[in-house]
């Protein structure tokens, strides 16, 4: 009443942040959480209208949300099976009963959901964010959800992946908005579909993981067939066709790249023969662009202790042409499409095509001729 100074007024209750994260305790089968979020919801429902129509109404549209996505979400669960809960719960006379009958079924539908709950729980948020990447993901809600401190479970989840939580969101995005480029969806649907409501944030975004526009690989063929090989310097070159692993591709690099600059005599020593003798002080920094693919974690070896040497006493540094792992198949697409290539190719099942196109050199003689101790070094791997 108006008249009343001492009347609290509740604001009404925010029934589509209480459905969510329903939804995300049943998904992942946090019972415990289920039934923390209905106590929540029904305490905020007394609290605003304590009638029992508006209790009643208010908990039915909670749950008839969450499941609704639930059965959006997961083939096995069929949103007409707990209609008769839903029509339970207007049956009963007294609140606690009403709970009850919401949580008893709710429960057994979060026990069966949540078969990986035994797993670690940064690898269940990380399953969590693949099925829920085109969502509204905040890592406090995760960290609410699991009873965790935002920054402890922050910290734990990069100390697991290397990825913050919203980079690892970011990768996770892009990733399916190349998958549906492809399929032909047009740009501004991808940018809804994986969750970023602003198409040209999406393209911000896009072009820093992929170092590429949207629009360029949209609906390009899956096997591209030939590649428009551009003229460079005199080493623009892909893995060489025996290299197996990112560093002795990275290491034969170097070592060709020493020989090209006439830094090279085919020994580990300068003309004097001291090991410790200076670099050659003309030689201009260079930047060697790489491309991994197949899924692999992208080459940071030029950022170990020995990487950094190397790139301390040649001037050699590495940069990733697309900054974010993508299959083979993508990454040769996006290459034709931006008709841009890197010096190095990691490419584990396609490396046989790349040769046929001609866009690799095998780089062994000049291996023999120019860095002898590399290929003692690596013997077993070459």
């Amino acid at each position: 009443m108006s008249g009343d100074k001492n009347m609290v007024r509740y604001a009404a209750p925010d029934l589509e942040a209480f459905a969510t994260k329903l939804f995300y305790m049943l998904d992942l089968g946090r019972r415990e959480g289920v039934a923390e979020t209905l106590e929540e919801a029904g305490k905020a429902l007394v609290a605003y209208d304590s009638s029992e129509t508006a209790i009643k109404t208010g908990l039915a549209k909670v749950l008839s949300v969450a499941l609704s996505k639930l059965a959006a979400l997961h083939q096995c669960v069929d949103i007409q099976e707990y209609a008769p809960l839903l029509a339970e719960l207007y049956q009963h006379a007294h609140y606690d009963r009403v709970m009850s009958a919401a949580y008893s079924q709710l429960a057994e539908l979060a026990g069966r959901l949540g078969a990986n709950g035994n797993l670690p729980v940064v690898k269940q948020v990380m399953d969590f964010i693949q099925r829920h990447y085109h969502e509204n993901l905040k890592l406090e809600t995760l960290a609410e959800m699991y009873n965790y401190n935002k920054g402890y479970l922050g910290r734990m989840f990069k100390q697991h992946t290397g990825d913050s939580f919203h980079t690892f969101l970011d990768k996770v995005r892009i990733q399916q908005a190349i998958r549906l480029l492809r399929e032909g969806y047009k740009v501004y649907e991808v940018s809804e579909l994986v969750g970023y409501p602003n198409v040209d944030y999406f393209h911000s975004k896009f072009k820093k993981y992929v170092a590429a526009s949207p629009s360029s690989i949209k609906g390009l063929l899956p096997r591209p067939r030939h590649f428009h090989w551009k003229h460079h310097r005199f080493l623009k070159w892909g893995d060489f066709m025996k290299a197996s692993t990112g560093i002795v591709t990275c290491l034969l690099m170097i070592g060709a790249l020493l020989a090209a600059s006439g830094c090279s005599n085919g020994s580990d020593s300068d003309s004097s023969g001291s090991p410790d003798a200076s670099p050659n002080k003309e030689l201009a920094p260079m930047t060697i662009t790489y491309a991994a693919g197949d899924n692999n974690p992208l080459w940071d070896g030029m950022q170990s202790d020995v990487g950094k040497l190397i790139t301390e006493k040649t001037g050699i540094s590495m940069k990733a042409q697309f900054p974010i792992s993508v299959n083979d198949t993508d990454m040769f697409a996006l290459m034709v499409a931006n008709n841009e290539y890197p010096d190095i190719v990691s490419a584990k099942g396609s490396v046989g095509k790349l040769k046929d196109a001609g866009a690799l050199i095998d780089l062994t003689p000049l291996i023999e001729e120019h860095a002898p101790n590399i290929k003692k070094v690596y013997l077993l791997l070459l």
